[in-house]
């Protein structure tokens, strides 16, 4: 009898999960998906909203660029539409780019259900160190909560552990203090990663702490340098609000080639520079956002 009733209550479980699928919208924009990377589960609809440039969001030409079954994504032809949804059914991870700016690229991770509501998760900001905290609803054969972070908001590593209490039907409380972290990054991106004890995972949307502690600098990372024509330059930079990046490009006799600006959010960014257009030497790359300002040197080949 009470398997009967357990069977019941996840049922239940199940079906107030599935009832409350999600839209999760993806912006399309300025070189860029926003976010880059998500998690949604299976029956939720990924939602992609073209608001500038001359772009699309397709897996087609993708290595691995969705789980096997799943159905291709393509939103059609860039600017051909504002809006695009896709329906997930297949878990697993799915990789796409803009087929005019192949470096533009965005991925989203799709999970299978478990028996498990998740109410509520998320990130005190105002403290050093990041304080997690989470609130589930109902568990049924919850084994643990994995905290997982990153810092580019694609490759996450598991930091810590919380034990589930496992069968509830009741509000539990969760908090979890990452005393992991360094001064190196800006932002620091967590998801929160529920097991059963089955093994079947689910995972949480995913969440952004500014690391307060950490010097606040814009470029990460220039990819690749040297860079080879007719190719493009990769910049990640860093930004602390929704703001814009100057970009001023400057040859080996201090002359101004380019100048441009990135759009940006708060976390991590990316931004692109062709330099079909270069000819062959050292570069000095001048970056300007909310009072920062710094250079950079890029070989062009």
């Amino acid at each position: 009898m009470k398997k009967i009733a357990s069977l019941i209550s996840m049922l239940i479980i199940l079906f107030n999960i599935k009832a409350s699928a999600t839209i999760v919208v993806i912006n399309v924009a300025n070189f860029q998906f926003n976010p880059a990377n998500a998690n949604v589960i299976v029956g939720d609809t990924v939602r992609f909203t073209f608001t500038q440039g001359f772009h699309n969001a397709t897996t087609n030409g993708v290595t691995n660029g969705q789980p096997s079954g799943a159905a291709p994504l393509n939103s059609g032809n860039p600017g051909s539409v504002q809006t695009y949804d896709y329906e997930t059914a297949v878990a697993g991870v799915y990789n796409y780019v803009c087929q005019v700016h192949p470096s533009m690229v965005g991925q989203f991770t799709v999970s299978n259900i478990v028996p498990v509501t998740l109410i509520q998760f998320n990130i005190q900001t105002a403290v050093k160190k990041p304080l997690l905290t989470w609130i589930t609803g109902s568990e049924i054969n919850a084994d643990y909560f994995s905290i997982r972070s990153s810092a580019d908001d694609k490759h996450f590593t598991e930091v810590g552990r919380v034990n589930a209490t496992g069968n509830s039907s009741t509000q539990q409380f969760y908090s979890y203090t990452d005393n992991t972290i360094t001064t190196s990054n800006n932002f620091i991106y967590y998801e929160l990663v529920i097991v059963d004890k089955n093994g079947n995972e689910q995972l949480s949307p995913i969440k952004l702490f500014a690391n307060n502690s950490s010097a606040i600098k814009l470029v990460e990372q220039l990819s690749p340098n040297p860079v080879s024509r007719p190719g493009m330059l990769m910049v990640y930079f860093n930004s602390q609000k929704k703001d814009q990046m100057s970009v001023q490009v400057f040859d080996a006799t201090g002359k101004q080639v380019l100048a441009t600006d990135m759009e940006a959010v708060q976390g991590l960014n990316s931004g692109h520079i062709h330099v079909c257009d270069f000819t062959a030497g050292i570069y000095t790359l001048v970056f300007s956002m909310n009072g920062l300002k710094e250079t950079k040197q890029v070989v062009v080949n």
